[in-house]
């Protein structure tokens, strides 16, 4: 699994202190500081899946959860 480190060094800094993130179990959770705006949304999905896989929105996965983003571990890949 990847540390919170190495998620967070494939960030550009501006996006970085928009984020939060948070290792819970078998995943690395991002959350936005405040609202990301459809254009840093974009560059955040957009790293996620260049980086690490494919994407997924946390509303897909469990429509219970609010709007954060979920980097999930599962075989080499990272789901957002």
């Amino acid at each position: 699994m990847r540390t919170i480190d190495e998620v967070q060094g494939v960030f550009p800094k501006d996006l970085l202190s928009l984020l939060i993130f948070e290792v819970k179990e078998d995943y690395i959770i991002i959350k936005p500081r405040q609202y990301l705006g459809p254009e840093n949304f974009a560059r955040v999905a957009s790293i996620v899946r260049e980086q690490f896989g494919e994407s997924m929105s946390a509303k897909e996965e469990n429509p219970a959860l609010g709007y954060q983003d979920l980097l999930k571990r599962a075989s080499q890949k990272l789901f957002i």
